[in-house]
């Protein structure tokens, strides 16, 4: 978009550029103020190296809500805080299906004895005592490699009581602060 507007510009300027020097005495020409026309030019040319500075940035540092990575030889979508922590699951996490979910993480989280203090949107808590399973590393080596990943764990089943942002607080890992934002649908 940010690019698109920077081209825009530099259209604009070129056009100006190209009707000041080769029609100089045209109507539209003669419109401008003397020093006007650059004063014109030297904003659009500020205007659009911005905008084209930003989009360049924007296209090369964008890091989407989402991530492909090849687990066990099948494919998975990771959604959440790509870079720290994420989830995926087998399908759809849907209110009231037992789903496993997979926690991803890049950084070390050790989730031997944790427990999961689940916080629906309604402002239920509920305590689960799952069972956290690693993936051993050699079944997603390229996603480790390629994408920085340090452990998936794998989750026993659970039943999802209410639709919307479900926080998971993972309590008593190494880290000080284990925060998951899962979306449950219909």
């Amino acid at each position: 978009m940010y690019i698109f507007l920077g081209l825009l510009l530099v259209g604009m300027i070129t056009t100006l550029a190209a009707a000041a020097k080769f029609a100089p005495y045209s109507e539209m020409m003669n419109s401008f103020e003397p020093g006007g026309l650059k004063k014109l030019l030297l904003g659009l040319s500020a205007a659009a190296i911005a905008f084209l500075s930003y989009g360049i940035y924007f296209e090369v540092t964008y890091q989407p809500p989402f991530l492909d990575i090849m687990v066990e030889g099948k494919s998975y979508t990771v959604f959440g805080d790509i870079g720290n922590k994420g989830y995926y699951a087998n399908e759809l996490i849907r209110k009231n299906e037992e789903t496993e979910v997979h926690l991803v993480s890049w950084e070390s989280m050790q989730l031997a004895q944790s427990e999961v203090l689940i916080a629906y949107p309604s402002g239920k808590e509920v305590v689960w005592e799952p069972a956290f399973k690693e993936i051993k590393s050699d079944s997603y080596a390229a996603a480790k490699r390629n994408r920085g990943i340090k452990e998936i764990y794998r989750s026993s089943p659970y039943l999802f009581e209410e639709t919307g942002k479900v926080k998971l607080h993972i309590e008593g890992s190494k880290r000080k602060k284990n925060t998951f934002t899962i979306e449950v649908r219909e």
